[in-house]
């Protein structure tokens, strides 16, 4: 026996009504508060009480032309077990079984359980995006949500259990996993994708494929496979990409799920591209296009994977056909533009880009490139930090790769071309362990010019192998800007340019034309008048002008001054209010001392008094000609290269990374040195330091690396505290 409730409330309305009566113990008040007589709201919650079934449920009266469920679960398996099954050859199979069901019946039921119906503009790799859902699986999520908020976990989880598919991700996340069907947690941890480690991502979605093979529901084991493909992205594993997924190459071919045919190309493709199987990648772009002719939302990761082989040109030509204009449109471009160096349409798209926290380092990674082409080496620096402090998982293997090349290009920039390299060749076992060829290839001919003949059909690396020629012949140079032009990879070039100082310095020295930027060209390493003063404090108190070491005796005073100007007034440009100098440094007679105090630095690193001067007018101190670099920017840079590693559970080189940290410092920096500049930095520093160690202990245990352990706990910096 069924209830009939006032037509003015709807479902969801009467659970709500249900929900506020269980929290508040009122019949008669909850009645008032919505209108309604209070027997009616009784008549309600017992029968919301005396439910036992997914059935029996609160205004829900199954259909009366419902077929039986038996049947229907027929239905459902068939599609399950033959993945490429048509409706019509699925009715003629239902009819020898003396089922006889019209194709429109049999379209419902595969709709309800997800097989088809799908969502239009939703270009997706996850299946529960896509999927539409009844209005009865509505009803039935609403019922399990009053269940779980009561406690009452079992019974949310039968009804959960009992649906074809739940699209409600927050409500699969409260519920055990013991709870739930094998469905229900593939579902889950979908939704889940960046919220938990993506070794155990990978680890859940290899579990469920082969379970779902083993019971002959092909479907969802293809559902499970490529999210399985996608983890295997995110932990830097191509060959195991093309691996699992040319023995399911069969089944895709003609499924109906538009969706998971397309993202699972797009994988292989990605896949394809680091191996250097660049025919294979063009073959499955063809191939891509075609999903892409009736939904324009699928050009974008087409032209995402354009990328991958450097074809910028067509990566921007596919992007502008997608007819969604949102914040991830924008990202995407900003990066293709930049890499194009159309850096004015650059600072245009990166004005109205507003983007969530999840992606933001991406964004402030696109910045610390453009801001080392402009030659801001200090805000270049600034926001490659922030990057990778604020990593999230996504892309890592391209990220690191990425994010190592600008902190190499930064020291190439200025003028410190070995440390440049050593930034790249520390990368190298990382390359070689995940068989990430493409980027092997770039770093392999940075390093020795080497290169295999099939990675010269990627423009990128094509450039690089004319430019290692140019150093003996200049008309490659101009050879390797054509296909930057060509290809619109001209951010690349300006970038790559760095490591072939020579080549710009011939030209510039016969009065040729380079058409590098103004920042790039005003970089110390193509101008030998540039001063770098290389300030090392946090292993002793070394100073390095243009790589050659100053031996002059310095005082703690002049130390700690010579520190401030460095992280301070880093480059050409920068300036710093002579009241807040004044102030950290002396308590009376500021501006004497400090005079005092310039003049014998000046003196002793041999600095022109115009390069760094005092101007009375403007009240500040300003640097007019000298770059500087400080260890703590590796300091920096290494922790938080060693977070990165360890949030993608990549033990072996974050540990590396770790211990890499420690052996930057030696003593206390500015030990004994009393201002309160120095303190304060000095606190900082060490602060970071013993959590470094901390956590690196934690770990070692954690993951029972007592070798490692043992390597921290000897170590004489562990007992390092804070004044």
């Amino acid at each position: 026996m069924y209830i009939m409730f006032p037509l003015m409330y709807d479902n969801n309305k009467i659970l709500e009504i249900i929900k506020y009566y269980f929290d508040k113990g009122s019949l008669r008040k909850t009645a008032k508060k919505f209108g309604i007589h209070y027997n009616t709201l009784w008549k309600w919650v017992k029968k919301y009480k005396r439910a036992k079934d997914v059935n029996d449920f609160i205004n829900y009266r199954k259909p009366w032309n419902r077929i039986k469920g038996e049947i229907e679960q027929r239905v459902i398996n068939l599609k399950e077990n033959y993945p490429l099954l048509s409706l019509r050859k699925a009715k003629r199979i239902l009819e020898k079984e003396g089922i006889e069901l019209s194709v429109k019946c049999i379209w419902r039921i595969w709709k309800r359980a997800g097989f088809c119906g799908f969502e239009k503009n939703s270009p997706t790799s996850r299946f529960t995006e896509y999927i539409s859902v009844s209005k009865e699986d509505k009803i039935l999520i609403n019922r399990a949500k009053i269940f779980l908020n009561n406690g009452e976990i079992g019974k949310a989880a039968n009804i959960i259990n009992s649906l074809c598919f739940c699209s409600e991700g927050g409500l699969l996340k409260k519920i055990p996993d013991n709870y739930l069907s094998k469905k229900r947690l593939l579902e889950k941890y979908t939704y889940s994708i960046f919220e938990v480690p993506m070794t155990k991502y990978y680890k859940v979605m290899k579990k469920l494929r082969n379970y779902f093979y083993k019971k002959g529901l092909y479907y969802s084991s293809l559902r499970a496979l490529l999210q399985e493909m996608i983890a295997l992205e995110w932990l830097c594993e191509p060959e195991k990409i093309i691996k699992i997924s040319s023995k399911f190459l069969k089944y895709f071919k003609n499924i109906n799920d538009k969706n998971l045919k397309f993202h699972f190309l797009i994988s292989r493709g990605i896949a394809f591209a680091h191996l250097g199987e660049f025919r294979r990648v063009k073959e499955i772009l063809k191939e891509c296009k075609k999903f892409a002719i009736p939904n324009p939302e699928f050009y974008l990761p087409i032209s995402s994977l354009y990328s991958f082989i450097y074809e910028n040109n067509n990566a921007i030509k596919n992007i502008h056909f997608v007819s969604k204009k949102n914040d991830t449109f924008y990202l995407y471009l900003s990066s293709f533009i930049f890499n194009a160096g159309d850096y004015v349409k650059l600072s245009k798209i990166l004005k109205r880009l507003k983007i969530d926290k999840e992606r933001e380092y991406l964004k402030d990674l696109i910045l610390s490139a453009r801001f080392l082409i402009k030659g801001e080496i200090n805000k270049s620096q600034e926001y490659l930090i922030r990057s990778l402090k604020g990593f999230k998982r996504s892309r890592f293997k391209d990220y690191i790769f990425s994010s190592s090349l600008i902190y190499s290009q930064i020291y190439c920039f200025l003028g410190k071309y070995k440390e440049g390299l050593s930034i790249i060749r520390k990368l190298l076992p990382f390359l070689r362990k995940y068989k990430l060829k493409r980027d092997l290839s770039i770093a392999s001919i940075l390093l020795s010019g080497k290169i295999e003949k099939k990675f010269l059909n990627y423009p990128l690396i094509k450039i690089l192998y004319f430019l290692n020629r140019a150093k003996k012949k200049e008309s490659y140079y101009y050879k390797a800007m054509r296909i930057s032009k060509k290809y619109k990879i001209n951010g690349y070039f300006h970038r790559f340019i760095l490591f072939y100082p020579e080549i710009i310095l011939n030209l510039i020295k016969k009065g040729k034309k380079t058409y590098l930027p103004k920042g790039v060209l005003r970089s110390p390493v193509f101008n030998k008048e540039k001063i770098v003063y290389n300030i090392k404090f946090l292993k002793g108190f070394y100073v390095y002008k243009n790589q050659k070491r100053i031996k002059n005796y310095f005082t703690k005073k002049e130390k700690a001054f010579i520190i401030y100007l460095a992280l301070k007034i880093s480059e050409p440009g920068k300036k710093i209010n002579l009241d807040e100098v004044v102030s950290n440094f002396w308590k009376k007679n500021g501006n004497k001392n400090l005079t005092r105090l310039l003049y014998k630095i000046r003196k002793k690193l041999k600095i022109m008094g115009h390069q760094i001067e005092i101007n009375r007018k403007e009240n500040v101190l300003i640097n007019k000609g000298i770059y500087f670099i400080t260890d703590y920017f590796d300091f920096e840079t290494s922790l938080n290269r060693a977070n990165a590693f360890l949030k993608v559970d990549n033990w072996e080189f974050a540990k590396k990374e770790f211990f890499g940290v420690l052996k930057l410092i030696k003593n206390r920096p500015l030990e004994k040195i009393y201002d309160r500049w120095s303190e304060d930095l000095r606190t900082e520093i060490i602060m970071k330091y013993n959590e470094v160690i901390k956590k690196f202990k934690m770990e070692c245990i954690k993951r029972k690396d007592y070798k490692w352990f043992y390597k921290f706990a000897s170590n004489e910096l562990f007992y390092l505290t804070t004044d």
